[in-house]
């Protein structure tokens, strides 16, 4: 039987039971009555019956005519300047300010143009990155947070999605579309772990990133010089940034890098946490106080005597009563003799590392 003479119903079902695109595009423009006949009801197809919707099926495929044709549909279908009739506490805030909102665009349609941007991403298709944010699509758009289990669970920006992918050319582009840097998510922490040298250079130079302060850290605790080398010669701050490192090299007994650290800055006067496991320094909210430890206690414990002269002769440290009790525990009479003849009445409080970067963090968020 011709589907010609078939009944406009039994058509529907049918276009609702072709999974593939490319298999409901095709029947669309088979004939001019297809085409005026399931324009619009594909387009608004379930994702049960049709996967995803016919934009982002055409995101997944790379297809810029169809991505095309279903935008200039819908410019059509919303024109400028037309006010949503529902209710504004209703609506998401990232929604709510969205440039297609203002022209009249009604929240589902934005979220599909949305996550048919994080589909090119993940593809990796440039050109229909660059048509979708054209269009309207925002680079910095964040998802609502979905509730799984009675936690807030958030989508990755395309900018993370990017960073995964690898390719700098979408990088490039949402960072030249306003893309959001910082998130749970941090798409700086993954260009690191990954090794993205060109990425970590951009995002060091665009600034405030609440994730920058265990960077150092990060990259040492993978041993991973390269990148460590990388982040201070883009321009990651040793004196804002470079006190966990300070304490790694320390444990680890590095003379070389210590001092280099001291002179570009680090803080030898702060507190570290000292896990049993591991050595830890950067922000830990959980322990208590007694599991932070000066600079002289880390390098007694490691048995760097010449770390620990440094830091006291040249730096100034002033050490603490349990300094001297770990010396004299661990018998090392040089370290001995160095911190015997010291006063340990009113000694000042050696702030803990996480304290510095909730203010660094606070200044940020102010500025």
């Amino acid at each position: 039987m011709s589907l010609l003479v078939l009944p406009n119903e039994a058509l529907l079902i049918i276009s609702e039971n072709l999974h593939c695109y490319r298999d409901i595009r095709a029947l669309r423009l088979s004939n001019r009555r297809f085409y005026s006949l399931l324009t619009q009801c594909l387009t608004q197809s379930s994702t049960a019956k049709c996967h995803e919707t016919l934009l982002r099926c055409a995101a997944t495929a790379g297809d810029i005519t169809l991505a095309t044709e279903l935008l200039d549909n819908l410019a059509t279908k919303f024109p400028s300047q037309k006010k949503t009739k529902r209710s504004i506490q209703d609506i998401d805030s990232a929604i709510h300010s969205h440039p297609l909102f203002r022209k009249g665009y009604p929240p589902e349609t934005i979220l599909d143009i949305q996550s048919a941007l994080l589909t090119a991403v993940k593809a990796r298709f440039k050109h229909f990155v660059a048509l979708l944010l054209d269009r309207g699509a925002r680079a910095d758009f964040q998802f609502p947070y979905k509730i799984e289990r009675g936690r807030q669970i958030a989508s990755p920006t395309p900018l993370y999605l990017a960073v995964r992918s690898a390719d700098n050319g979408i990088f490039d582009v949402l960072v030249e579309n306003g893309a959001q840097f910082c998130h749970s998510d941090c798409p700086l922490v993954l260009a690191v772990r990954d090794r993205q040298f060109h990425m970590i250079k951009v995002l060091v130079g665009k600034g405030r990133c609440m994730h920058r302060s265990s960077l150092f850290e990060e990259v040492l605790h993978l041993n991973d010089r390269a990148t460590f080398d990388h982040l201070i010669d883009v321009g990651l701050r040793v004196d804002l940034f470079g006190d966990g490192a300070l304490f790694f090299f320390i444990a680890k007994g590095d003379e070389t890098m210590v001092r280099y650290l001291l002179v570009k800055g680090a803080n030898p006067h702060l507190a570290g946490y000292v896990s049993a496991d591991r050595w830890t320094f950067y922000s830990d909210f959980h322990c208590v106080s007694s599991d932070y430890h000066s600079t002289v206690y880390v390098a007694i414990l490691g048995g760097h005597t010449r770390i620990c002269k440094m830091l006291v002769e040249e730096y100034r440290v002033i050490p603490d009563r349990e300094d001297l009790n770990l010396a004299q525990k661990t018998g090392n009479r040089q370290i001995i003799d160095l911190l015997s003849g010291l006063p340990y009445d009113d000694v000042p409080r050696k702030p803990p590392i996480y304290e510095k970067v909730i203010a660094i963090a606070n200044k940020d968020a102010w500025s």
